[in-house]
């Protein structure tokens, strides 16, 4: 319900932000996020980026061309890999796992 209306983003004259928020099929991908967060205790998107790396490395913001897809998994399907949490109490990603595994069993 809160996706249903969509987006507005300030400063889009051209359209060319609303136009990829529906090419990756955003309000979908929302809701699937919100309503897997409120059935499993948690969720998680992920976007296929392409700066160049591979999908395991770091995000390089500087290198950022295009985001290919989105992926919606539930906290059953996203995992810590190896159990370390972030622990940096400056990090935005305190008390996040450092890195995931996901298993996408279908």
């Amino acid at each position: 319900e809160m996706v249903r209306q969509g987006w507005e983003i300030d400063g889009d004259t051209d359209g060319k932000v609303t136009n990829k928020l529906e090419e990756l099929n955003i309000n979908v991908n929302m809701a699937n996020l919100c309503k897997y967060s409120r059935l499993y205790g948690g969720a998680i998107c992920i976007m296929g980026i392409a700066d160049g790396g591979e999908l395991q490395d770091p995000v390089d913001e500087n290198a950022i061309r295009d985001v290919k897809w989105l992926r919606v998994f539930d906290r059953f399907q996203a995992f810590s890999i190896n159990g370390t949490i972030e622990a940096d109490l400056n990090s935005p990603n305190y008390g996040y796992p450092d890195v995931y595994t996901i298993n996408d069993s279908l």
